[in-house]
């Protein structure tokens, strides 16, 4: 089974071939990056901080797990030099495609995601406006 973000991936692996008309000899290469067995751990672990979740609190929940979620939902155990060394390699791998540092250090804020969440409808939109012109 996969998780979340796997699902997310394949989902826009499909949308990429139907966007490209590709068909059943034709290849779209993805990866599923987590599985559902992840998940189970990190909802113990929302219960522990959070107190006991029930099934009608999960689904209700949901945006606030998934999508939302504050500091409090996050424990990231990595010191600061880690982090300053994977981020020095994204730059190193990112700029070489002509991204900016400025850019990429925007991509560390939630303003940015919220904004590119923002582009759905705009981007949804110009795909039926091309598959109708096609």
């Amino acid at each position: 089974m996969f998780g979340i973000s796997g699902i997310c991936n394949i989902l826009g692996a499909i949308r990429l071939a139907r966007y490209l008309g590709l068909g059943p000899e034709d290849n779209v290469v993805t990866i599923a990056t987590d599985g559902m067995d992840r998940y189970p751990s990190v909802l113990a672990n929302l219960e522990k901080r959070r107190g006991p979740l029930n099934d009608a609190d999960l689904s209700a929940s949901f945006e606030e797990i998934f999508r939302g979620g504050d500091a409090r939902d996050i424990l990231d155990l990595r010191p600061p030099e880690q982090k300053q060394r994977l981020f020095g390699y994204k730059e190193q791998v990112w700029t070489a495609f002509g991204y900016t540092r400025s850019y990429l250090e925007s991509l560390k804020s939630q303003s940015f995601w919220d904004g590119e969440f923002h582009k759905i409808p705009a981007i949804d939109q110009a795909l039926l406006q091309a598959r109708k012109s096609s």
